[in-house]
């Protein structure tokens, strides 16, 4: 069975032996701590089933096809309309707007995100069979913008974004770091398959998800390699993992992989352990 077939399977909560597994971003740090610095090479070694790619302008659309005669899905990677209002402004700037002129924000945010339609359209036409959106919407305590403002502009406008995609057909992956248990339900009805991140640190456990959702959404991560004292132990990430997967085992739309993606500082052999204990669980 092909990678790309295994994350199809959880894209469509098929069961099948094991979850599949990757990462939602492969930085240039860990990849560098190889003696091959390629990504094809890590992914190999880590025997992962997907491969996420950043979309951008100028890049050969080629590449897409290129990892699905591997045997790899592909996530294309882009940011979400926060993140793209964040950065043309900056935080302070964006956070007044949003508590004193949310109109004026939503404007912004809707330009921003239709510059980038083509590119992603781009992508899918060329093979990209899926779409991550990444917005770090929340802290480990809590959302960081209002219930209202999301409600009023932010979801109204992905969602039309998302239907222009036609995300009836394509997977869409909504990604954030932090706790985002209050806007699960807002995010399914968006219309994204599913969330990537689900981080423990931040106290999102399978057991805080919604249990309307469990079984009919997609959810991709759930796993730190650092605790608060530092990186954890090879036995540690072993009786980890094992646990993780048996927790998520009557859920067969569950990706297996770390919250943030892997950069510098995090050991390859740690990383390893943790695929290695993947490959070796069944259901």
């Amino acid at each position: 069975m092909k990678g790309y077939q295994k994350v199809w399977a959880a894209l469509n909560r098929q069961r099948i032996a094991r979850p599949p597994a990757g990462e939602v971003l492969l930085t240039d740090g860990f990849i560098n701590q190889f003696n091959e610095d390629s990504l094809e090479s890590v992914l190999a070694y880590l025997n992962t089933d997907l491969v996420t790619l950043k979309i951008d302008a100028g890049k050969s659309e080629n590449r897409w096809y290129y990892w699905y005669q591997q045997g790899y899905f592909s996530f294309g990677l882009t940011q979400g309309p926060f993140t793209l209002m964040a950065n043309k402004l900056g935080w302070p700037d964006m956070a007044y707007l949003i508590v004193n002129k949310p109109a004026e924000a939503g404007v912004i945010m809707k330009g921003l995100v239709n510059q980038g339609y083509e590119l992603v359209f781009q992508a899918l036409d060329a093979g990209c069979e899926g779409i991550i959106i990444a917005d770090d919407l929340a802290g480990k305590k809590g959302m960081l913008v209002s219930p209202e403002f999301l409600n009023n502009y932010y979801f109204p406008l992905l969602t039309r974004f998302l239907q222009r995609l036609g995300c009836n057909e394509v997977p869409f992956i909504f990604h954030s770091d932090g706790n985002i248990l209050d806007i699960i339900l807002s995010l399914k009805a968006t219309g994204f398959w599913g969330v990537q991140s689900l981080q423990p640190s931040a106290g999102i456990r399978i057991d805080t998800l919604p249990h309307d959702v469990l079984k009919d959404w997609v959810f991709w991560g759930n796993y730190e390699f650092e605790d608060t004292v530092g990186m954890k132990s090879f036995q540690q990430v072993k009786k980890e993992v094992n646990e993780l997967l048996t927790g998520w085992s009557s859920y067969p739309g569950y990706i297996f992989g770390s919250s943030g993606g892997l950069y510098e500082g995090i050991p390859h052999e740690i990383v390893k352990t943790a695929y290695t204990a993947l490959h070796r669980w069944k259901r």
